[in-house]
């Protein structure tokens, strides 16, 4: 939106001041030639074009950071209820096997959806702080852009202002633009620090569903869990044909003592 912004204006400007100088000037540190109206223009544009890139590199990386936690908590809640069903879903495939019907067991082990739905709470609970710190750091970069819009808002009106009351435009512009030319400058280096901070928020924040976010949460709802399965695989167990007894071998008759012989 503002690069759409910056562009737009500036051609508007340019278009009124006409072909006032020729070569666009490079952005540096250096004093710019204020006689060189469309150079001074063009440093400011793609000084808050740097401004801009800067923002939108980082919301990008920064977004595809979060998203790839949130698809991870999801991700994990559900591999670790698929391993506690485990026990479960093996006894279903043999009662399936053998025609038994376990609906009525399967249904004990149901509230494991919410139990899992606990687990995702649970991790976003846990990592909602890095969450909000993330939050915050983008808010600090959007409020570069706000500021890099502004500037070029007033950049525009001093050139305008100069060129409709100033004897000498390249004199006014050179009493007041240093100033906004510096704030330019400035905000480069704001938003590649809010970016730094932003990109550093974001990988802390993956950082911490790797970390023990998520080995708490899951430790706190494994009982819960256990308690549903052990119910269920209880219910399956009790249904499945038991296995006949092995028949025992008869017990050998006991030898018998012979009679003593007569005398």
């Amino acid at each position: 939106m503002v690069k759409t912004l910056l562009l737009a204006a500036i051609a508007a400007v340019l278009c009124t001041l006409g072909a006032v100088s020729s070569s666009p000037v490079r952005l540096t540190g250096a004093t710019p030639d204020w006689s060189n109206v469309t150079g001074v223009l063009e440093q400011i544009q793609e000084s808050l074009q740097l401004v801009q890139a800067k923002i939108y590199d980082t919301e990008q990386d920064v977004a595809q950071g979060v998203q790839k936690v949130l698809q991870g908590i999801t991700n994990n809640a559900q591999a670790t209820a698929a391993k506690w069903n485990e026990p479960v879903d093996k006894l279903s495939q043999e009662a399936q096997e053998l025609g038994v019907d376990v609906r009525d067991c399967i249904l004990a082990v149901q509230p494991l959806s919410d139990v899992t739905d606990g687990l995702v709470t649970d991790v976003y609970d846990c990592v909602g702080p890095n969450l909000d710190s993330v939050s915050d750091a983008l808010l600090d970069l959007d409020d570069v852009r706000v500021k890099a819009s502004d500037l070029l808002d007033r950049a525009l009106s001093v050139v305008r202002k100069c060129q409709r009351t100033a004897t000498s435009v390249p004199d006014c512009l050179a009493g007041q633009m240093p100033e906004l030319y510096g704030l330019g400058l400035g905000l480069v280096d704001e938003a590649v620090a809010n970016a730094g901070v932003a990109s550093a928020n974001a990988a802390t924040l993956v950082q911490s569903l790797s970390g023990t976010c998520a080995t708490d949460a899951t430790s706190k709802r494994a009982a819960e869990a256990a308690a549903l399965v052990d119910t269920a695989a209880k219910c399956i167990k009790d249904k499945l044909p038991q296995p006949s007894p092995e028949p025992q071998p008869e017990p050998s008759p006991e030898p018998q003592p012979e009679p003593a012989p007569q005398s």
